[in-house]
């Protein structure tokens, strides 16, 4: 792998032999796309769709000199496959900066970095400008993650929850996720089906050995809002407690 500013890896909800979310959120795409446009190397990895064999981490990880590896802890399910890849990429390669982001490691940053020190950093809610300014402290030596908005992290063993004051808005999300295909790792996924809502569109990506295939005509599809574009489509409800 080249050089590597931040790798995402998204370990969906391992369970035995299954996996109980192995479709990998658009979301990253666009954060990744984000770093890309902004002049920091990305790469995705989505292990539920990878053939047994196809990533040995540790020597990415190595061989790319990333400096942060960036897991999705969104639906519960995942969290706790979440927190056992941080513990076995840390224990691999003791130096590599790990964060966690999404709804239930948003909920829960505190808890996450009091009990698992595998996990250096939550970011809070939208991760694009956190990340960003994450990987420029980190470029810093650790210099500046006070300001680093939404970011949760430790300070001398204690947790520090710096203030979410960053939503992502139309100038950051005016990436589409289309932008971030290329950045995916895996060899057998390609973007496959789009679901359309009514504020816009989801995209996700499907594995080559999918039952089949469903293309919309032009026509159905409405246009993607910004936000949706950035695999955000999903989100409703009161605004998040972070």
């Amino acid at each position: 792998m080249k050089k590597t500013d931040c790798l995402f890896v998204y370990p969906g909800a391992p369970s035995g032999k299954k996996n109980l979310l192995p479709i990998m959120p658009a979301g990253l795409l666009s954060m990744a796309a984000y770093l890309e446009k902004n002049s920091l190397k990305s790469a995705i990895i989505s292990l539920p769709s990878a053939p047994k064999g196809e990533f040995d981490l540790p020597a990415l990880i190595k061989a790319g000199r990333v400096r942060l590896v960036c897991i999705p802890a969104h639906w519960h399910r995942q969290t706790g496959g979440a927190l056992q890849l941080a513990k076995e990429i840390k224990r691999a390669v003791p130096g590599i900066k790990i964060a966690l982001g999404g709804y239930t490691a948003s909920c829960f940053a505190a808890e996450i970095l009091e009990g698992y020190p595998a996990v250096d950093y939550v970011v809070r809610g939208d991760g694009e400008l956190p990340l960003l300014k994450l990987l420029g402290s980190l470029k810093a030596g650790g210099a500046g993650l006070g300001g680093v908005p939404n970011l949760a992290w430790r300070r001398g063993g204690r947790v520090v929850l710096n203030k979410a004051s960053y939503s992502a808005g139309k100038a950051d999300l005016a990436l589409s996720v289309m932008s971030g295909f290329s950045l995916v790792l895996n060899s057998n996924l390609k973007p496959r089906r789009g679901i359309c809502f009514e504020d816009g569109m989801f995209t996700y990506l499907q594995a080559h050995t999918a039952a089949r295939t469903i293309v919309r005509p032009a026509a159905e599809q409405r246009t993607p809002s910004a936000g949706a574009a950035a695999g955000r489509a999903f989100l409703c409800g009161p605004r998040p407690p972070w």
